[in-house]
């Protein structure tokens, strides 16, 4: 596959997922499922519930091994065809620390540890992981808490913070290891619909800095205005894929375009700064 801008075959992808396959006991989740994803690009993951999207990005970091299939990520090899045994064939120890410091995930849940503050929390990883010094670990902490306008908030504990506040701290401890690219499955799902908009904000602001991003969400207008690349999954599989004008506006799958008329969904960013005066 390739992205939708005229330089996507000249350059090497930074993810490829190529023919994967992955069933759990006797229900297949995906079906020669192939993706490429370029630096820089901004994928967003659009099908209905069960259709595998959570799935697929999980074995993007090792999280879900594949049946079968290749998957490369930024040059190291995750998963190349192999079943040994019947069995799916798991990536070495070493490969899977690599991959998940190159690729960062912010998860429908927080996950951030409830006895650290929002600053410790951020801090953790580097380290811990890539054993950076703490005082050079807790000034780029602070930064990236600033950038999300956490700054006044990097004392807090979880518990002490909204739900908005800790997903924009998931997403500054994500960002703290230096990542090539993040993953971020169904981050607003578990959010109040008035917090859904400042995170999709800060979301927007990486897309515009060059993160590279594969996005799960049914928030389409999200996907409208951020992706470059929008892709339809439907039973594990790839149905179509384009830009949001393309998929949004003249799906070519019926499968497409009955999902995204069931799918009403006003911005929540444009709600936020209406509500703040911005």
């Amino acid at each position: 596959m390739m992205a939708a801008n005229e330089q996507s075959d000249t350059r090497t992808p930074l993810i490829v997922a190529q023919n994967l396959t992955k069933s759990y006991g006797n229900t297949p989740v995906l079906h020669d499922f192939s993706l490429d994803v370029m630096q820089g690009e901004v994928v967003v993951l659009i099908g209905p519930s069960g259709s595998g999207k959570t799935t697929f990005i999980r074995t993007l970091n090792g999280l879900e091994t594949v049946d079968t299939g290749r998957i490369v990520v930024n040059g190291t090899v995750l998963a190349d065809n192999a079943v040994a045994g019947n069995k799916p064939h798991k990536p070495h120890h070493r490969t899977l620390q690599h991959v998940r410091r190159d690729v960062g995930m912010v998860f429908q849940q927080f996950n951030l540890f409830p006895h650290m503050s929002a600053l410790e929390n951020v801090m953790e990883a580097p380290v811990r992981v890539r054993k950076t010094p703490r005082e050079v670990a807790k000034k780029r902490a602070l930064e990236l808490l600033d950038r999300m306008g956490l700054a006044d908030r990097a004392d807090h504990r979880p518990h002490e913070l909204s739900g908005g506040q800790q997903q924009r701290v998931a997403i500054s401890r994500a960002l703290a290891m230096d990542p090539s690219a993040i993953l971020f499955d169904e981050v607003t799902s578990a959010l109040d619909p008035e917090l859904v908009g400042e995170v999709l904000r800060a979301m927007r602001e990486l897309a515009a800095d060059g993160m590279t991003m594969i996005v799960v969400t049914h928030e389409m207008q999200f996907a409208r205005q951020v992706a470059d690349r929008v892709v339809m999954m439907a039973g594990g599989r790839l149905v179509e894929e384009g830009t949001p004008q393309q998929i949004f506006s003249s799906p070519k799958d019926p499968r497409t375009a009955n999902f995204v008329r069931s799918i009403v969904s006003p911005d929540p960013v444009e709600g936020l700064e209406r509500a703040q005066g911005s």
